[in-house]
């Protein structure tokens, strides 16, 4: 079991190594551009991208959307 962690260690690592993250994403958020911002975070393909590009989407349905339901879908 000692062996798993560092196997887990490495494989996270890897996948937060890939595609260095752009700023197009964070800098598209942070101006409340959330379509470009979810659409760049999915094209980065890093884990921060991935991460900016469901938040944003949480915030659009949390804040554009008036009915419950639609927001859930």
């Amino acid at each position: 079991m000692g062996r798993i962690y560092p196997l887990l260690a490495a494989v996270l690592l890897a996948i937060g190594a890939g595609a260095p993250a752009r700023a197009d994403s964070e800098t598209a958020f942070r101006e409340g551009r959330w379509a470009d911002a979810v659409r760049e975070g999915h094209a980065e393909n890093s884990l921060d991208g991935l991460i900016r590009a469901g938040r944003t989407q949480l915030w659009q349905a949390a804040d554009e959307t008036r009915d419950k339901a639609r927001a859930v879908a």
